[in-house]
């Protein structure tokens, strides 16, 4: 888990702080915090990251939901 882990945390490097708080060896917790104060978390198994194809799966779900709330949050402020 550990080395899949790592390997999450290298695609997702680039967002912000990442950080993971292993459960046990099969479970895992992983927060995201952008320099914009968005937080993303997700609690991931060791088979949602068993294959690059599944890493890089999450990998991408979890970037596409801070692009989504990055442009809900400069929409929400250019409103007021």
């Amino acid at each position: 888990m550990k080395n899949l882990l790592a390997a999450l945390v290298s695609q997702l490097a680039c967002e912000g702080k990442v950080e993971c708080l292993e459960r046990d060896e099969n479970f895992a917790r992983v927060i995201v915090t952008t320099p914009h104060g968005i937080i993303v978390e997700r609690d991931l198994h060791a088979t949602q990251l068993h294959h690059a194809v599944l890493l890089k799966a999450v990998a991408d779900e979890i970037k596409e939901e801070i692009q989504e709330r990055t442009l809900r949050l400069y929409g929400d402020i250019s409103e007021c």
